[in-house]
């Protein structure tokens, strides 16, 4: 700018040129500017959309939530848990009298499944207890076997000393 107005100071015939240079100049920059605000006021009302979507979608998802607990009804989630519990241990179910004893009905429709043969009973909760059970052992013998090369260990160290 100052090569410019110094260049057109000299020459009279320039003057306009040089108001019509600067003009164009303060314009462009207003416009620039105001790009630059339509840009950042756009990007807030972008963000407002977005949360406000969220915030719209969230109150649905609980909406729904409520509706299917007022329902009666589980939702994915718990259907899943329920489904997994269900599978690992099975229905099983005994009846007991009010001090916790095995009533005899319940021991004669134990007698009377067992007497079925051929049909095929729920063996989860049987399948679930033998696992954890040779889990037990193996853990109970790799601590054994640690424990004895641990002595050995020591008494090398014993005959060294």
């Amino acid at each position: 700018m100052e090569i410019i107005s110094a260049a057109t100071e000299d020459e009279q015939g320039l003057s306009g040129f040089r108001q019509d240079l600067e003009q164009k100049w303060k314009q462009k920059e207003e416009v620039l500017v105001r790009e630059k605000e339509g840009l950042e006021q756009s990007k807030l009302e972008e963000q407002k959309k977005k949360a406000e979507e969220e915030r719209q979608a969230a109150l649905a998802a609980q909406e729904r939530r409520r509706a299917q607990e007022a329902a009666g009804q589980r939702t994915a989630e718990e259907e899943r848990e329920r489904q997994r519990v269900l599978a690992e241990y099975g229905f099983d179910e005994t009846a007991v009298d009010e001090d916790g004893n095995i009533s005899a009905a319940a021991v004669e429709a134990e007698n009377a499944a067992a007497d079925l043969g051929d049909v095929e009973c729920n063996s989860n909760k049987q399948r679930v207890v033998e696992a954890q059970r040779q889990q037990r052992e193996k853990a109970k013998s790799a601590h054994e076997a640690q424990v004895k090369k641990n002595k050995e260990q020591q008494a090398k160290e014993k005959m060294k000393k």
